[in-house]
């Protein structure tokens, strides 16, 4: 039994190797059922993800959500930082249909942190230890966005290797959502897929971004949105990383009345 010790895992990476497992094998299911795969439909939609760690905020627009029947991603960071509440709201989000995405252990950009670690460094305290923490709590990701949209093709490869779908960022030079050409995914099987910020705090108009959402539904393409903290009030010239129940139920109500899609992350073929 001696010499068969160098043939078995290290224990603390058992959760990463069953999320591997996890992610290879599971079939993909749509909102209404049906199977994902390379044939599929292919419809226009769009996917709406909230990052950071504002569960209880997450959990109060619930009823909204399900007003559209609409699904959604939430991207979390410090999971383990969240109490036993936290836990159970957001079990109560995944039995409605939403998916529980990774966001890093401590929401660390990766640029900086590789200008003085190792790749190997990074996996470990960022990424292995988020993954390790939410598998304890029954959480499998399949699904990353990276804090501040930092990455590389060096991460990229390293993180696919844990997950079905990477999300990064457009930047924020945007002049309108629906000249971002990177947001719209188009059904080609990419595993790294930009997004655009729709804050409160963005140069942007609630109207820029139903446009957005009419130039997926005419391209039959799927928009990516990340917001963050969605509040019950409307503030004015806010720098805070926030959307009004306003702003989000006018985009959730265009995509509902639209007949777009509502994806989750991993969702995506």
């Amino acid at each position: 039994m001696e010499g068969l010790k160098h043939l078995l895992p290290d224990p603390k990476y058992l959760g990463v190797i069953l999320i591997i497992v996890f992610v290879t094998s599971v079939t993909v299911f749509s909102v209404n059922g049906s199977l994902f795969d390379i044939n599929g439909n292919g419809k226009p939609g769009v996917v709406i993800t909230f990052d950071d760690n504002y569960v209880s905020d997450w959990y109060a627009i619930r009823d909204m959500l399900k007003k559209y029947d609409a699904k959604v991603t939430f991207m979390v960071s410090g999971f383990d930082d969240l109490n036993t509440s936290d836990i159970e709201k957001l079990k109560d989000l995944r039995k409605d249909g939403h998916e529980i995405g990774c966001h890093g252990l401590d929401h660390v950009h990766a640029d900086c942190y590789l200008a003085n670690n190792t790749i190997e460094e990074y996996l470990d305290a960022e990424i292995l230890s988020a993954i390790g923490a939410m598998n304890k709590k029954g959480f499998f990701p399949r699904s990353f966005a990276y804090p501040y949209g930092s990455h590389s093709s060096q991460t990229d490869a390293a993180l696919l290797k844990y997950f079905k779908r990477l999300r990064v960022t457009t930047g924020s030079n945007i002049d309108n959502i629906k000249d971002a050409n990177e947001a719209y995914y188009k059904f080609n099987g990419d595993r790294v897929v930009a997004s655009v910020c729709i804050d409160d705090s963005e140069d942007i108009t609630t109207e820029e971004i139903l446009e957005g959402l009419q130039r997926a539904k005419e391209h039959n393409e799927t928009v990516i949105f990340f917001t963050h903290q969605p509040i019950n009030y409307t503030v004015d010239n806010s720098t805070e990383k926030v959307i009004s129940y306003e702003r989000l139920e006018a985009v959730l109500k265009y995509a509902h009345d639209n007949n777009l899609t509502f994806y989750r992350m991993s969702d995506l073929y």
